[in-house]
């Protein structure tokens, strides 16, 4: 994708305001359960021309899935 791409979608967005959320799956994407609501999102320039969205987990959302089997 690029940036501008990107832009263009959140600018389509009616409430500005509105919290992103970053929601991934584990093993099968309509199953709730395996659901993991991502936390930490960074934006790295790695140069002239490309970007890096990370997007990772607290730890204290971490803490909170150990232990669950996917």
């Amino acid at each position: 994708m690029k940036v501008k791409d990107l832009i263009k979608q959140l600018e389509a967005i009616q409430n500005q305001e509105a919290e992103i959320s970053l929601l991934g799956n584990v093993a099968n994407p309509d199953d709730e359960e395996t659901d993991i609501r991502f936390d930490v999102l960074e934006l790295w320039e790695d140069g002239e021309q490309s970007i890096t969205l990370f997007v990772g987990l607290s730890h204290e959302t971490l803490d909170k899935i150990r232990g669950k089997e996917f």
